[in-house]
């Protein structure tokens, strides 16, 4: 039987991420198990917006984490990831977001972040193509930026690899090995690996794996709908990104489109053991073009 210190299930963007700290702990022999190639999962398809602004205080450091890391792989593979910061604009219309939006910058400006109040004429600079009432509120984080989720993924484990993390590509766990309540290994389609520690970085998949322990995840595969507009002059890879609460809606710069992204009032889930192994064309069967969803937010958008 194979052996390892420590496995981690998934070779996505948490997957690679842990492998990354793993590594710099020497923590002894770490190997990444993923059912088929590293980063191609709902990694590579995330919007990929690292917002520093949060409502609740602590989360904000684990965001500051991530903009430090990517320095660290840049500066260890002498690559550069491709982040984009370009600064997040937030927009609120209704008396209810305004007041959610004031407590976001009093947050944020207690945790030590750059937080600017505009007005219409600045945030029309900023973002020519956004047209706001008079009496909308609008804050913006210039220091806020994008990435790309692949190329994120991609250099964690780049970096973990380097560091001496073995990964086993093509391999899927089928369930966590253990002794009485002591985790043990994993058994997978090339054989068993003991270990005396599993970290479960599985995605949307995690939960059916921590539930053959008794361990029930609060979490769901939720859908996230995202379309992409034509090119336009007032579109600009330079300008920020926008963030519409009102909307329940983000808008970032792709090259020089648009690229609009929606939260339904009523998020559709399903089952992860009704999901394909490979999410690639896979569809929901309500609303699977997504037009509900585009039009249920549109009104709030005019």
């Amino acid at each position: 039987m194979e052996s390892a210190d420590v496995v981690v299930i998934g070779g996505g963007v948490l997957g690679g991420a842990v492998a990354f700290y793993l590594a710099k702990q020497a923590l002894g022999r770490v190997v990444i198990v993923e059912r088929h190639a590293v980063a191609q999962g709902n990694s590579s398809l995330a919007a990929g917006l690292l917002t520093r602004g949060r409502f609740k205080s602590h989360l904000i450091p684990l965001v500051l984490e991530t903009y430090q890391a990517i320095e660290s792989i840049e500066a260890l593979t002498g690559e550069s990831l491709g982040m984009r910061q370009t600064g997040c604009l937030y927009a609120a219309v209704s008396p209810e977001h305004q007041k959610g939006l004031r407590e976001l910058a009093g947050v944020s400006a207690q945790a030590g972040l750059k937080v600017e109040w505009l007005d219409g004429t600045d945030a029309a600079q900023l973002v020519p193509w956004l047209k706001l009432p008079r009496d909308s509120g609008v804050i913006f984080m210039p220091d806020d930026g994008y990435i790309d989720g692949y190329t994120l993924a991609s250099g964690y484990l780049k970096c973990a690899r380097m560091a001496g993390v073995e990964i086993c590509e093509q391999t899927e766990v089928l369930s966590i090995c253990k002794d009485g309540q002591r985790v043990t290994g994993v058994k997978t389609t090339k054989g068993e690996i003991s270990a005396r520690l599993v970290i479960d970085a599985a995605g949307i998949w995690a939960g059916l794996l921590a539930l053959e322990l008794g361990i029930g995840l609060p979490m769901a595969p939720v859908r996230s709908h995202y379309w992409l507009t034509a090119r336009h002059r007032e579109f600009s890879p330079q300008q920020p990104y926008v963030i519409l609460p009102d909307a329940r809606a983000y808008a970032r710069p792709e090259a020089n489109s648009l690229l609009f992204g929606f939260r339904e009032t009523q998020s559709v889930a399903v089952s992860p053991r009704d999901l394909p192994e490979q999410m690639t064309g896979y569809v929901f069967k309500q609303d699977p073009n997504g037009w509900e969803t585009l039009l249920e937010g549109i009104p709030d958008l005019g």
